[in-house]
């Protein structure tokens, strides 16, 4: 199975300026977002049901189901499918959880959240974008049904997922971590919220988000923390979703979505890019 291109583009989760760049901005949703790959379990009872350019993980529980992140809205219907096409059931979704606010991860919340009933939890700091309708990250409006504070356990089915707060992508940005186990081990599994910096972010001067220089910084060093056996994130790139499948269906021995080398090496390079845009900003230019 060919993927596709994977387009190492930064999403801007900023409302369109002009009617071109809001053309752009429809063409990437219904490429990318619409592109779907063909689901498939990564380890343990975790599943990829999104699509080329947005991620989506189900988590199978005896209890009921967890999804993390919808895509755009374009991207909800993709996912409905993926889940059926594995041979689940929407409805025995029960938790909704999300890797932050932005219109390419929430913003197929609306129509998951209708078609399985399912509860939505969000952060503190992302749950009124959210509910709202998040008018400046472009999301649907969104009944949120409860708030998640740092370091809280999301349990279902005898699955814990743990929230860790990285905020400066977003002011509620959420990394969550749980261990999965297979062929008799376990692994830490961590689904990273963003660290970019996106296209018109300032870390130093922004009064919409005065600190979110020393958010990025405390989210960086947060994640170096975290152990990491398993890497995922809100976008394939992210993780390199594309060679990992390819080589998933060549039978390559062992499974490659155990990747701590590959995660050290993401936070290491969302670091120096976040060095640099700070001393940048700090020089004036």
């Amino acid at each position: 199975m060919r993927l596709g291109t994977l387009l190492l583009v930064l999403f801007v989760g900023l409302p369109a300026v002009n009617a071109q760049t809001q053309a752009i901005s429809n063409e990437e949703r219904l490429q990318f977002g619409t592109q779907p790959v063909k689901p498939f379990r990564i380890i343990g009872s975790i599943y990829y049901v999104g699509a080329v350019r947005v991620s989506a993980f189900l988590i199978k529980t005896p209890e009921g189901d967890i999804l993390i992140d919808t895509g755009y809205k374009e991207t909800a219907p993709v996912v409905r499918d993926s889940i059926e096409k594995l041979g689940f059931n929407l409805k025995n979704i029960k938790i909704l959880l999300s890797s932050h606010a932005h219109q390419d991860h929430v913003g197929g919340h609306a129509l998951i959240k209708e078609l399985s009933g399912a509860k939505v939890l969000a952060s503190e700091g992302d749950a009124p974008v959210i509910a709202t309708g998040g008018r400046p990250h472009g999301v649907n409006v969104v009944k949120i049904d409860g708030t998640i504070r740092d370091k809280q356990e999301v349990s279902l089915g005898g699955v814990k997922l743990t929230a860790h707060l990285t905020p400066g992508h977003t002011k509620g940005c959420t990394t969550w971590t749980m261990v999965a186990e297979e062929g008799g081990k376990k692994y830490n599994v961590v689904f990273m919220c963003s660290v970019n910096i996106n296209e018109g972010y300032r870390l130093i001067g922004d009064p919409a988000y005065p600190n979110r220089a020393e958010d990025y910084r405390n989210a960086i060093n947060r994640l170096k923390e975290l152990p990491c056996d398993v890497f995922l994130g809100p976008h394939g790139f992210f993780f390199n979703l594309e060679e990992k499948v390819q080589r998933m269906e060549k039978g390559e021995a062992g499974n490659p979505f155990i990747d701590p080398a590959g995660y050290r090496a993401y936070v290491a390079r969302a670091e120096k890019s976040y060095q640099d845009q700070l001393r940048l900003e700090r020089a004036g230019q």
